[in-house]
C-alpha cells in the first residue's frame, strides 16, 4: 500500500535534525512521496535542500503563503525560484481573511500572480484559504479547468466543496477529519468524488485526535486514510489507491 502526503512542511525548523527518522517512520506505513511546500523566502532554501538530500521522496513546491507576502519587488526573485525545473508545484499560496493577515488587496495580487505562473508552467497549485472563500471562488473561476488546483486542508462546507470540484479543484483532507467534533469535515468527505480526493498531514500545523499539531509527521497520514475509509464505507487500501492515483496524476511521477 502506497500513500502520498501532498502537503507537509518538512522544511519547518522544528523538524531539523530529525528528517531521517521521520522518513523511516513514514516509509514503514507506506508513505512514499511527500510534497513539501515553501511558505516564505527562508523556507524556500530549506525546501531545495530537502529535495536535494531526499530526491526519491521529497517533491518541492515553491510559493509564498499569504501571511508572509512582501512588497511587489520580491516577485522577480520568487518567480525565478518557481521556474526552476525541479519545482513540482506552486505553493503554499492563497488568501486568508483572519484578523492580522496582510491587506486583502495585497494578498490577492500575490495569489493571482502565483496562480498565473502555475498555469503558464503547467504546475499544480497548493491553495490555502480561510474566511475568504468568496474571493477564492472569484479567482478560481478565471482558472476553471487548470491542472491541479488543490484546496489544502479544506475547511469549507459540502456545497462549497461541490462548487470547487465543478471548477476542477481537488479537495485534500488532513488531521481535522479525525477529530471528535469534525462534523463539517465528515460531511465534505462524503461528497468529494473519488477522482478529486487527496490526503495530507500539513505537519506540523494541524493535529489529529489525541495528537497535538507539533507532534504530527507524515507517518500519521495512515490514520487520516483510515478515518476517511471509515467515513466513506470502504477499505483503507481503496483510499490509498484512489488518493495515490490522484496524486500521481496531479504531481506526475510513479
Amino acid at each position: 500500500m502506497e500513500l502520498w502526503d501532498t502537503h507537509c512542511h518538512l522544511n519547518d525548523p522544528s523538524f531539523a535534525g530529525r528528517t531521517d527518522e521521520i522518513l523511516v517512520r513514514a516509509q514503514t506505513v507506506g508513505v512514499c512521496k511527500i510534497v513539501v511546500p515553501a511558505y516564505d523566502m527562508a523556507s524556500i532554501r530549506r525546501t531545495w535542500a530537502l529535495a536535494s538530500d531526499y530526491p526519491a521522496t521529497v517533491l518541492p513546491a515553491i510559493g509564498l503563503h499569504p501571511w508572509f507576502i512582501g512588497d511587489e519587488q520580491q516577485w522577480d526573485g520568487l518567480s525565478r525560484e518557481i521556474q526552476r525545473p525541479e519545482c513540482r508545484a506552486v505553493g503554499e499560496i492563497g488568501v486568508d481573511g483572519y484578523a492580522g493577515s496582510p491587506p486583502k488587496a495585497l494578498q490577492m495580487w500575490w495569489f493571482e500572480r502565483q496562480l498565473e505562473l502555475a498555469v503558464e508552467l503547467k504546475l499544480p497549485a497548493l491553495i490555502h484559504c480561510r474566511r475568504a472563500f468568496p474571493e477564492l471562488l472569484r479567482v478560481l473561476k478565471r482558472f476553471r479547468g487548470a491542472a491541479g488546483l488543490i484546496l489544502h486542508a479544506f475547511a469549507g462546507s459540502p456545497e462549497l466543496a461541490r462548487q470547487l470540484v465543478r471548477l476542477g479543484a481537488y479537495i485534500s483532507f488532513a488531521g481535522a477529519l479525525t477529530l471528535d467534533n469534525a462534523r463539517k469535515a465528515l460531511a465534505v468527505a462524503l461528497v468529494v468524488p473519488e477522482d478529486r480526493l487527496l490526503l495530507e498531514t500539513d505537519a506540523p500545523s494541524i493535529g489529529l485526535n489525541h495528537v497535538p499539531a507539533p507532534e504530527v509527521e507524515p507517518a500519521h497520514l495512515l490514520r487520516i486514510a483510515q478515518r476517511l475509509a471509515q467515513v466513506r464505507g470502504c477499505g483503507v487500501a481503496d483510499i490509498a489507491r484512489i488518493s495515490t492515483e490522484n496524486a500521481r496524476r496531479v504531481f506526475g511521477g510513479s
